[in-house]
């Protein structure tokens, strides 16, 4: 083991020699180094840039969900009020219409889909039980 450790420093140290015997070798390891920081930064100040423009664009669309939500709920609400029976019965006696006769009351029901329901829902068979009643 110390052999190793021995053969260890003796390496490091002619390595040691050559670099500092040569100075074109020691000012291109400075510069690759420095070339090499330099790049490591400036990918860092790119992705916390990403970071920074991810965070804009969640904030954006966070306001863009509260926007949206409540102009949902107020369209619920203005749906609730146009549809409301009693709104659309003032409208239709403003118009002149009136409360049919129980007469005049059909009750439509609704078959399964088929060459049957298909033909009830055109309006080609719109039997009731009571038109069937009045059949001989």
């Amino acid at each position: 083991m110390r052999e190793r450790v021995a053969r260890m420093s003796a390496h490091v140290g002619a390595v040691r020699a050559r670099v500092v015997s040569h100075p074109r070798l020691s000012i291109f390891v400075l510069v690759g180094l420095a070339v090499l920081g330099t790049a490591l930064a400036l990918r860092h100040v790119g992705h916390r840039r990403q970071v920074v423009g991810l965070g804009y664009q969640l904030s954006t669309a966070a306001t863009e969900l509260r926007r949206l939500d409540e102009e949902a709920r107020r369209l619920r609400l203005e749906k609730s009020v146009l549809t409301s029976p009693a709104r659309i019965e003032r409208l239709a006696l403003g118009l002149g219409m009136i409360r049919p006769t129980p007469e005049q009351i059909r009750v439509v029901w609704r078959s399964p889909v088929g060459a049957a329901g298909a033909a009830t829902a055109a309006g080609d068979t719109a039997d009731t039980d009571k038109d069937k009643e009045e059949q001989p």
